[in-house]
C-alpha cells in the first residue's frame, strides 16, 4: 500500500509540473495513472479534466468532471450522514 501512496504522490507531481509548463500530453497521461491507482482522488480527476480540456478533448474531460461531481456528492452525502449520526447519537445521551 506504501508503494503506491508513494506512486501516487510521484504521478500528481509529474501531472503537475507538466501542466505547469503546458505538456498537456503528458499531465494526461500523469493523471490518468494516478487516478488508476486512487480513483477517489478528487483532485487528480479535476486536474485530469483540465489537461484535457486545455488540450481540446471536451468529452474527455466532462467525463472526468462529471467524475469529480460524483465523488463530490458522496463525500457531502457521507458527510451529511456522519454527522446525523453524530447528532442523534448525542441527543440520545442527553435524553
Amino acid at each position: 500500500m506504501l508503494k503506491s501512496v508513494i506512486e501516487f504522490d510521484l504521478l500528481m507531481e509529474e501531472g503537475n509540473r507538466s501542466r505547469e509548463a503546458e505538456f498537456y500530453d503528458e499531465a494526461v497521461d500523469a493523471f490518468k495513472k494516478a487516478t488508476k491507482i486512487n480513483p477517489n482522488s478528487v483532485e487528480a480527476c479535476q486536474l485530469l479534466g483540465d489537461c484535457q480540456a486545455a488540450k481540446g478533448q471536451d468529452k474527455e474531460a466532462a467525463f472526468a468532471y462529471r467524475k469529480v461531481a460524483e465523488k463530490a456528492g458522496t463525500a457531502t452525502a457521507n458527510d451529511s450522514r456522519e454527522k446525523n449520526k453524530r447528532s442523534l447519537k448525542h441527543e440520545q445521551k442527553t435524553a
